[in-house]
């Protein structure tokens, strides 16, 4: 960053991606990892994408997926969901995650409440 700064302040169009990562350095977004059965996490994705959340990625990982790739980043390599739950969601800010959600109303009341 202080390598580009000085451009970056004359010509800040020119380094919007550099700009962004800055943005996502400084506050990090919230990460909504859905695992679960294909079709279920899909309709969980299209319900959290009815609300507007720009500091909020959603990403959804079909059962079965890390066998496919080989293995995920940590911080996406969560379990699928056992017992009665179709799906389970875990809200993260970096690397800290809270206990798994198997409600999606319980989820939209969780991302409605201001980050901190």
């Amino acid at each position: 960053m202080q390598l580009y700064y000085p451009a970056l302040e004359r010509q800040p169009s020119a380094f919007v991606s550099l700009a962004t990562a800055l943005d996502e350095y400084l506050a990090p977004p919230r990460i909504v990892v859905l695992r679960g059965e294909r079709g279920a996490v899909a309709a969980w994705q299209s319900a959290l994408a009815r609300v507007y959340r720009p500091a909020t990625l959603v990403v959804g990982i079909p059962q079965g997926i890390a066998a496919e790739t080989r293995g995920l980043p940590v911080v996406l390599d969560k379990p699928p969901p056992t017992g009665a739950a179709a799906v389970n969601a875990w809200v993260c800010r970096g690397v800290s995650c809270l206990p798994p959600i198997g409600d999606a109303a319980e989820l939209d009341r969780v991302l409605a409440e201001k980050a901190s």
